[in-house]
């Protein structure tokens, strides 16, 4: 009998235990601390990547993720129960100022995991409070992200090489 490749698919996702979702953060939310106020008891599940997506500041200084076929974003998934994920909903400032998606990102041994993410209404490139970037590329750095990844964090603050300039 030959295998099945979509059941073996399937049967290889990283997913949510029941009741609960997996949630890639990508901004401030990859701190433990940051995330934990907003929402009880998130948990740590693991490194990953959203492939085809570009990390960018937007106008109003927050971090969000774009469509771009050639990039990838680096961030940490949790897992949060359903009801924790409504008091995020609502911290977001969901629906106003963000819209939560779902698809799959890798981990970094390259298995699906199915997950939602945050990405914010405003998408026209701006600049970051230095206090926020520093906070995102410190769990970058906590979180053991590649150098050339965390030098395109410091890309987007104002100060870097003398001016603030798109990655």
């Amino acid at each position: 009998m030959s295998k099945n490749p979509i059941r073996e698919t399937i049967g290889n996702l990283i997913r949510a235990d029941p009741y609960h979702r997996l949630v890639f953060t990508y901004s401030d939310l990859m701190n433990r601390e940051i995330i934990g106020d907003l929402c009880p008891d998130p948990e740590f599940v693991t490194v990953a990547t959203a492939p085809a997506f570009r990390f960018i500041i937007n106008r109003d200084g927050i971090a969000t993720i774009i469509p771009a076929p050639d990039s990838v974003v680096y961030g940490v998934v949790w897992q949060i129960d359903e009801i924790a994920l409504v008091a995020l909903d609502i911290c977001m400032g969901m629906p106003t100022f963000f819209e939560r998606a779902g698809g799959f990102k890798l981990n970094i041994d390259g298995k699906l995991i199915v997950s939602e993410h945050y990405v914010a209404r405003e998408v026209r490139s701006g600049e970051p409070k230095s206090s926020y970037l520093e906070t995102i590329v410190k769990a970058a750095k906590d979180h053991g992200f590649p150098p050339s990844y965390v030098e395109e964090l410091l890309r987007w603050h104002p100060g870097f090489r003398g001016q603030h300039h798109e990655p």
